[in-house]
């Protein structure tokens, strides 16, 4: 997708022209500014901290599935008793996604317009796509998702509005596992504090580390800084000011020490500081990292100015083995500060079809039926859906 190589992959940009259509390559081309592929290590960590929590089965949810990494490292013991459904705005990464997983549900659009029944999900796992944009969310698709006009859940930026949605489609008791940047829980503007506290509404955070800033540098390339968050759904909400009370709602200014023993103040949210229930993998500290030379970052070290250490975070390529040993060793500790057996049974999970929602063309009568194809099932015309 570099204009400035078209010289070296211009036959690769006409084969994928030519096969998905100009339409889909400009997707593709889009969505390269929020795709930041999950590595298996983390994934692999990810279902284990699910197995703990007790989920045996049930609705798993994908949002921003990618080809669906999380749905094909789904541990082997819960696959017999789970129906799962993946959203995946690109085409060509749709396709990919289906041609995979045959018998998961694929949305291929965004997930502003992807109808997710209250109360319909046991599990929402992944790694939503990071954007400071905010999602665009038209008068239709909030009738039709939601069958009335107005979303109330986070929308400031793009990965909270995956956290809205995913939490409101948990049914009570069920478990949220994401990979976010670190701005859900440490950015102190208003929309990333209103996001924090309609989740704290909604659901009680039960677990999350936050990971080194290398942790992506070998499958996406990027040293975003970035989370694992565990949520579970609650039975009934709270008050929202009960809500704004949790501590993990606001944050803190820390006073973080880089390399050379210099101190510099960041906002760091106190569930990962010493009286929080987070785990951090590795030592908080102030170095250079994506935007700045003075930022707050994750060193994968308990000693941050260790010059082996240094280098694992600096440039873990040159000790990936030791790089993702000490990780994994990090991520078994935080394994082991969640709690055992709290996920719902859903029961023995139904293959019947299910009642989905669909975006209908105006020119489409209200109240009248549309057979899709053989086996595909019949669609009923109702306000702004199908």
């Amino acid at each position: 997708f570099d204009k400035e190589k078209s010289n070296l992959y211009g036959s690769v940009k006409k084969a994928i022209v030519d096969s998905f259509g100009e339409e889909a390559y400009k997707e593709a081309e889009s969505s390269t500014q929020f795709a930041h592929y999950t590595s298996t290590a983390v994934i692999s960590k990810m279902w284990e901290a699910a197995e703990r929590l007790g989920f045996k089965g049930g609705k798993v949810l994908e949002p921003g599935a990618g080809i669906g990494l999380f749905l094909a490292m789904q541990p082997a013991g819960s696959r017999p008793n789970t129906n799962r459904q993946a959203i995946e705005k690109d085409p060509i990464t749709a396709a990919i996604l289906k041609a995979l997983n045959p018998a998961t549900q694929v949305n291929d659009e965004s997930i502003t317009g992807v109808y997710l029944p209250e109360g319909s999900v046991d599990l929402a796992i992944g790694n939503p796509p990071f954007s400071q944009n905010k999602p665009i969310i038209s008068k239709e698709d909030a009738i039709s998702i939601h069958g009335r006009e107005g979303y109330d859940g986070p929308t400031g930026n793009l990965h909270n509005y995956f956290f809205g949605r995913a939490i409101e489609a948990l049914r009570p008791g069920g478990i949220l596992i994401f990979v976010t940047s670190q701005g859900t829980m440490d950015s102190s503007q208003p929309p990333h504090v209103k996001a924090r506290t309609w989740m704290a509404q909604h659901a009680d955070l039960v677990g999350g580390v936050r990971l080194p800033s290398g942790a992506f540098q070998h499958s996406s390339g990027t040293a975003v800084g970035t989370d694992i968050l565990v949520f579970q759904k609650r039975t009934k909400p709270l008050a929202p000011k009960e809500a704004k009370e949790q501590t993990w709602v606001k944050t803190e200014k820390t006073s973080l020490e880089n390399e050379l023993g210099g101190k510099s103040e960041h906002k760091v949210n106190p569930f990962f500081l010493e009286d929080g229930k987070g785990v951090v993998a590795g030592t908080l500290m102030a170095g250079r990292g994506l935007y700045s030379e003075e930022e707050k970052i994750t060193a994968l070290t308990r000693e941050p100015r260790h010059p082996n250490d240094i280098n694992l975070r600096i440039d873990p390529v040159q000790s990936r083995e030791a790089y993702d040993s000490r990780l994994n060793e990090y991520l078994n500790e935080w394994i082991a500060t969640l709690p055992e057996n709290i996920a719902v049974d859903p029961g023995t999970v139904s293959d019947e079809p299910v009642t989905v929602r669909e975006k209908a063309p105006k020119d489409v009568p209200l109240g009248s039926f549309t057979v899709r194809g053989a086996g595909e099932g019949v669609l009923y015309r109702n306000v702004g859906a199908f």
